[in-house]
């Protein structure tokens, strides 16, 4: 093995996305992927038998999303770098999982030109922010936010706020199935729970909501 290797795990709870960031990322000569997992309870297990360098950790995932293995995991040996790697642009959650101890933070649709400058920022023991969140971060700051962000979707679970956010979007319930790649009727439920967790009875509710909230 080339002792310059840097060594990362992929956690996420995507198949596809996984496998094809392995690959896409391997083609580095000096980056290795050594593990996978689908969820956070596995990526623990998968990081205490590998000792991983760089951690690629998505937020939303089943049994235990990204925050909690963070904060789990950085408890344990702060020395973990661990690279958020998410569609989830929200203040509140980027402040959580910057809060968990996350050395970065990189959106799903960055290229992968930036991906493997972020891994190579958090293995040199410095902090990596993709641009949109840094500009969310500053804004924030100016708009003297940061330091009581609220977070208006707090009462749903991690699976009902991505449901939330396409919604929002516009977009309808067989989309929603497709792209998060679960069933119509879990979407059905998922949206059922959330609207009466949120007090909206219909879509113009919740989007009144959302814009109340300044979540679109």
């Amino acid at each position: 093995m080339n002792m310059c290797n840097i060594n990362i795990v992929i956690i996420d709870d995507h198949n596809i996305l996984r496998e094809s960031l392995s690959q896409m990322i391997e083609r580095e000569n000096d980056i290795k992927v050594i593990g996978q997992a689908r969820n956070g309870k596995d990526g623990i297990a998968l990081i205490h038998s590998s000792n991983p360098d760089v951690i690629l950790m998505d937020i939303s995932m089943p049994d235990m999303d990204g925050i909690t293995a963070t904060s789990i995991l950085l408890a344990e040996n702060p020395d973990y770098k661990i690279l958020a790697f998410t569609m989830h642009e929200e203040p509140y959650i980027v402040y959580k999982m910057l809060k968990a101890g996350a050395r970065g933070y990189i959106l799903k649709d960055s290229q992968l030109n930036e991906l493997i400058d972020a891994i190579h920022t958090i293995q040199r023991g410095e902090v990596y922010l993709t641009p949109r969140i840094s500009s969310l971060i500053v804004k924030s700051y100016y708009d003297k936010n940061a330091e009581s962000l609220d977070d208006p979707l707090s009462v749903l679970s991690m699976r009902e706020r991505e449901i939330f956010q396409y919604m929002i979007k516009g977009d309808n319930n067989h989309i929603i199935a497709g792209k998060l790649s679960i069933s119509v009727n879990t979407v059905l439920t998922h949206r059922r729970n959330l609207m009466e967790k949120l007090n909206c009875h219909s879509l113009s509710d919740l989007t009144r909501f959302a814009h109340k909230n300044n979540l679109i």
